[in-house]
């Protein structure tokens, strides 16, 4: 005996293939939108604490930038504008009712963030190790041009008061460079070179304030001054 098809059930065979191509239509069009989305400029204008007359261009602006329900202070990068694309994706996928595709998303999302940290994190050190190359040959080369040279020609070592002075310079040269912790480090080898300096020239030192002390309470203090660049190992001359 051959069946007949329910007509009931064939309605609601079409109905559920109609909603199924009417879905899939909405969702193609919101990632279109998604895909096809600009960062736009906003500049707000400030008038709060503003007295008296300013000319137009006197007046405080700040500009932003949005894209794709994101505020950024800056042109966002590409790597923002691709993060926060993903983003938008996966809330689409959300409203249509397939959270496991919107799960996927999320997951790239949180990969492609992992990726842009591990590479941030190399360009630094990369920019970090370039910057103690360069000021480690501008210490070298301070510590060089420092150096005695013996009767026969031959260079003697660095002394601690060459040493001192130079790891002054290298501690100076990373805190400009915002390295302060090595800058930090650098600081405290050269107080331990002072500390050196200061612990063998004892005896010499006290040989030598007495008579500067002496005249300088007379009215010389040329003494004083040859005593304090010779005897107080801060890198600095007076």
């Amino acid at each position: 005996m051959i069946r007949r098809r329910s007509g009931v059930i064939d309605f609601f065979n079409g109905l559920t293939s109609g909603y199924d191509t009417a879905g899939k239509l909405i969702t193609d069009y919101k990632l279109s939108q998604v895909a096809n989305a600009k960062p736009e400029q906003q500049t707000d204008t400030t008038y709060q604490g503003m007295t008296g007359g300013l000319d137009q261009q006197d007046i405080p602006t700040t500009t932003k930038y949005n894209y794709l329900g994101q505020t950024f202070d800056a042109q966002p990068t590409q790597g923002q504008m691709d993060k926060a694309r993903l983003s938008a994706m996966s809330g689409v996928y959300d409203q249509m009712g397939d959270p496991l595709k919107a799960i996927q998303l999320r997951q790239q999302s949180s990969q492609a963030d992992l990726l842009n940290h591990q590479v941030n994190q190399a360009n630094r050190q990369e920019k970090d190790q370039a910057t103690r190359d360069t000021v480690d040959n501008d210490v070298g080369a301070y510590i060089k041009q420092n150096q005695k040279i013996n009767p026969d020609g031959t260079v003697q070592p660095p002394d601690d008061t060459t040493l001192a002075s130079a790891a002054k310079l290298r501690a100076i040269k990373l805190a400009d460079n915002g390295m302060f912790d090595e800058a930090l480090k650098a600081a405290n080898q050269g107080m331990q070179y002072s500390t050196n300096v200061i612990q063998n020239q004892t005896q010499e030192r006290s040989n030598a304030l007495k008579p500067a002390v002496s005249a300088a309470m007379q009215g010389n203090f040329e003494p004083l001054k040859t005593f304090y660049n010779t005897y107080i190992p801060d890198g600095a001359q007076i």
